[in-house]
């Protein structure tokens, strides 16, 4: 954005859950490696049509996404909150057990 050329609005918008997607000529790695760390789900340059049409395609694949779940089973807690944040960032809604057997608390609840 000309008036926030360093992603100044993305920490306003990525604390609302809304999905960021950056389209942009700044080719800077150093600021696409810290907007990707903030939240933002894309970072794509402006130099060609392609990666215009990938965004597109993008948003309707995070539309889809809102109406799929994930089930993610493990115990390694640590890998599995970043699993699940990266999956959230993709807009996939998650159920969560440690085990095989706690699946079962979902069936119960649906």
């Amino acid at each position: 954005m000309p008036d926030a050329p360093h992603g100044e609005a993305v920490s306003e918008v990525v604390k609302y859950d809304i999905p960021v997607l950056i389209f942009t000529n700044n080719n800077d790695e150093d600021m696409k490696k810290t907007m990707l760390e903030s939240g933002v789900v894309e970072y794509a340059l402006k130099n060609n049509r392609t990666n215009f049409n990938y965004l597109l395609r993008l948003i309707k694949r995070l539309d889809v996404n809102r109406n799929k779940k994930v089930l993610l089973i493990g115990e390694d807690t640590k890998y599995f909150e970043k699993l699940i944040e990266y999956f959230e960032l993709f807009q996939f809604n998650i159920l969560y057990a440690p085990t095989l057997s706690r699946t079962r608390d979902f069936k119960r609840k649906q």
